[in-house]
C-alpha cells in the first residue's frame, strides 16, 4: 500500500489557506512535540511535513497507536484542547480513525474521540473488559484538513465538538484524568496540526 504523501499534505495545506511557514514541530504540534518524534514506531511511521504531523500505517490493519501527555497544572480544572485532523485509507471497506485520546489512566482505560474515513464521528471506550464503540452520526467530518476537534473540560464535565457542533458530552463526579493526546486507529494515513491547550 502506498499513499501519495506529498500531494496529500500539499492538498491539506491548500485547504487550510495561507498557513505561515513553521520552523519546527512545536510550532504546529504544541506540547505534543515533546512526545512524538519523527521516525518508525513499530508498524507506524511518523513524519513532519509542511506543517502537518502524519502517522502512516501501511501494514497492520486494526492497529491502535496513541501518544499522550499530561495537561500542565497551570491550566487548572478548566481547559480546552483543539486540533486540526484528517484521515484517509485505501481500504474503504475498513474505516480508519483519527482523533483525541482522553481520560487516559492505563493501557486498558481511556476514551478515543475520533473521526472516521467515512466522515462519521466515533467514540471508543476502552476498559479492562475490552472496547465499546459508539457511532455519532450527528456530526460529519469533511476529511479535507479543515476539521477541528475540540475537548472543553469544565470541572467534572467534558464536551467534545467537531467544527463547532457538539459531538459528545460526559459528566464524571470523580473528574477526568489530565492525560490526553492524539490517536490513530487502523491502516491509513493520519494528519494532525494546530494542537493547542488553552
Amino acid at each position: 500500500m502506498k499513499f501519495p504523501l506529498k500531494p496529500f499534505v500539499a492538498a491539506l495545506a491548500l485547504s487550510l489557506g495561507a498557513v505561515p511557514v513553521m520552523a519546527d514541530m512545536a510550532a504546529h504540534l504544541g506540547p505534543m512535540a515533546k512526545v512524538m518524534k519523527p521516525g518508525a514506531d513499530g508498524a507506524w511511521l511518523i513524519e513532519d511535513t509542511d506543517n502537518w504531523l502524519t502517522l502512516k500505517n501501511a501494514t497492520a490493519p486494526g492497529a491502535i497507536q496513541y501518544y499522550w501527555m499530561g495537561v500542565p497544572d497551570s491550566q487548572g480544572p478548566n481547559y480546552t484542547v483543539s486540533v486540526n485532523l484528517v484521515t484517509q485509507t485505501d481500504t474503504p471497506a475498513t474505516p480508519a480513525y483519527a482523533g483525541l485520546i482522553f481520560n487516559y489512566r492505563a493501557k486498558d482505560s481511556y476514551f478515543g474521540v475520533t473521526i472516521g474515513t467515512d466522515g462519521k464521528g466515533y467514540l471508543f471506550i476502552r476498559s479492562p473488559s475490552g472496547f465499546k464503540t459508539h457511532t455519532e452520526e450527528k456530526v460529519q467530518a469533511k476529511n479535507d484538513g479543515s476539521d477541528v476537534l475540540t475537548a472543553t473540560v469544565t470541572g467534572n464535565k467534558v464536551t467534545f465538538e467537531l467544527n463547532g457542533a457538539t459531538f459528545v458530552s460526559m459528566d464524571n463526579p470523580n473528574g477526568f484524568s489530565p492525560k490526553l493526546g492524539l490517536m490513530a486507529i487502523g491502516q491509513g494515513l493520519f494528519g494532525f496540526t494546530r494542537f493547542t491547550i488553552y
